[in-house]
């Protein structure tokens, strides 16, 4: 609706009189606040028509709406519980790997020990450092699983002749 003010309203009021003239001037303001009346209903109508229209296509919107803020929750709760999982496993993992490295530690210390062990003992017999220099490269062979002819031999096994290596007996400490 256009705003007019106070001298534009009396302005047309006047051009009005001076048109119309004053007897038909009553029936005329009749007209025209009927005209006003009749301006208002339409468009109180037509804006709660649109407001009815509006909210028939904006319920379904909330709740669609609604909806996918309940999926998103459920989607964070997922992906955290999911990421929980993944850092306890990670964590597992660490754990065992950590246990297992020392275990592997535990394995190469005892077995160097044990090769020490050999060769102070096989220096102590012979009394001569030459032997202890052979006892000691027997004994890295015993570890390493190497025989005599340069050949990787599993501790344990038959050799050429029939009987258990030479670097098996020399792991047993004779």
């Amino acid at each position: 609706m256009p705003n007019f003010t106070l001298s534009e309203i009396v302005t047309i009021a006047l051009v009005i009189l001076i048109v119309f003239g004053p007897q038909r001037l009553p029936e005329i303001a009749q007209k025209a606040g009927a005209l006003i009346r009749r301006g208002r209903t339409m468009a109180n109508d037509l804006r709660r028509e649109f407001e009815g229209e509006f909210q028939e296509v904006a319920e379904p919107l909330k709740a669609v709406s609604d909806e996918l803020k309940g999926v998103r929750e459920d989607v964070s709760k997922s992906i955290k519980s999911l990421s929980d999982e993944v850092q306890k496993a990670k964590q597992e993992i660490e754990t065992e790997l950590e246990a297992t490295s020392k275990e592997v530690g535990d394995v190469v210390t005892g077995a160097g020990d044990e090769a020490t062990n050999a060769a102070g003992g096989a220096a102590d017999s012979s009394g001569d450092e030459g032997n202890l220099e052979q006892t000691g490269e027997d004994v890295d062979d015993v570890v390493t699983g190497v025989g005599d002819e340069g050949t990787e031999t599993p501790v344990g096994a038959a050799d050429s002749d029939g009987d258990e290596s030479d670097s098996a007996a020399a792991k047993e400490g004779g």
